[in-house]
C-alpha cells in the first residue's frame, strides 16, 4: 500500500503503523498500531460483555488516551457511543446513561463521587461497570481489554456517537442517528469532510484539541484529523499560555476554539 495515500484510521494503522496518533495531557504517546490494537483489544472485551451491534456504551473520561480508544472500539463495532459532561452529578449522569439505554458505562475516577452517586439509579449490570482509577462499585477498566487479542472484531461494522443536548430547557435530549453502513474505514474518513472544509488537510499534521471530547465540536475535528492522518494533541485544562506553549512544542497546524479562546490568546 502507498503509504502518502493511505486515509483513514485503520487503513493508515496498516500502511503506516509507527506514525504517531495522540498524544494525551499526560504525556502518553501512541503510534496508529499501538492505539488500533488497544482499541481491537477494547472492541473485542465489549464483545465478549456481550454487547451487539445497536448497543451502546457511555463514557465520562477527560481529554486522556481511554477516551480516543474507546471511541475507535466502538466505532468498529457497531455501537452507539455517548460521551457524557464530566461536570454533572450522579443522578443527572445516571439519567443519561439510562436514556441512552447503555450496556456499558466507564468512568475515571476524577469524577468518582459522581460515579458513586450514579450507581443506585443505573440500569446495567454491576459487573458493566469500570472506572480508570479506583471507584467505589466499579471494576478496573484494565479487566475490559484483559486477555484479548488484538486483532479487529470478526463482525466488523461502523458505529456512531449518540449526543445529547444542554438541557438548557428541560431534561437533555439523545440524538440516536441510524448507524453507518459499510466499511469502518470509509465511515470514518466520511466524518472527516467536515475537516477538509475548514482546511484541514489530508497528510502530516499536529491536530490540537482544546475543548473536551465530550462535545460534539472537538471530538469531530480531532477525530476527522487522525482519519486525515494528523496527530491529536489533547489538552486536559485549557489556559492560553498552556496553548501557545503545545502550538510552539509540537509546531501545531490546526485547532477548534471558540471566540473566547481567541480573545484570551489575543489579550496575552
Amino acid at each position: 500500500m502507498d503509504e502518502s495515500a493511505a486515509l483513514g484510521f485503520w487503513a493508515i494503522a496498516e500502511a503506516d503503523p509507527e506514525r504517531l496518533a495522540l498524544v494525551d495531557a499526560q504525556g502518553t504517546t501512541s503510534t496508529f498500531a499501538q492505539l488500533e490494537q488497544r482499541s481491537n483489544q477494547l472492541a473485542n472485551g465489549l464483545r465478549s460483555l456481550g454487547l451487539k451491534r445497536g448497543d451502546g456504551v457511555a463514557i465520562v473520561l477527560p481529554n486522556e488516551s481511554q477516551f480516543v480508544e474507546l471511541y475507535l472500539a466502538a466505532m468498529q463495532t457497531g455501537l452507539y457511543l455517548t460521551c457524557v459532561n464530566f461536570h454533572l452529578t450522579g443522578p443527572e449522569i445516571a439519567y443519561i446513561v439510562n436514556d441512552c439505554e447503555a450496556q456499558v458505562l466507564v468512568i475515571h475516577d476524577r469524577y468518582g463521587d459522581a460515579g458513586v452517586g450514579a450507581a443506585p439509579e443505573l440500569n446495567l449490570p454491576a459487573e458493566n461497570r469500570f472506572s480508570i482509577g479506583s471507584v467505589d462499585g466499579y471494576r478496573p477498566f484494565e479487566e475490559l481489554a484483559e486477555g484479548q487479542p488484538t486483532t479487529p472484531p470478526a463482525d466488523r461494522s461502523p458505529g456512531t456517537s449518540m449526543l445529547y443536548t444542554s438541557g438548557t430547557t428541560g431534561r437533555p435530549k439523545g440524538v440516536r442517528r441510524p448507524l453507518p453502513e459499510g466499511d469502518v474505514n470509509a465511515a470514518g474518513l466520511a466524518g472527516s469532510m467536515l475537516s477538509m472544509l475548514f482546511d484541514i488537510a489530508p497528510g502530516p499534521g499536529v491536530h490540537l484539541v482544546a475543548g473536551p471530547l465530550y462535545h460534539a465540536a472537538p471530538l469531530a475535528f480531532g477525530m476527522g484529523a487522525m482519519h486525515l492522518g494528523q496527530t491529536m494533541l489533547l489538552v486536559d485544562k485549557w489556559t492560553p499560555e498552556g496553548t501557545l506553549k503545545l502550538i510552539q512544542e509540537w509546531g501545531v497546524t490546526s485547532s477548534h476554539m471558540v471566540p473566547t479562546m481567541f480573545h484570551r490568546l489575543l489579550g496575552l
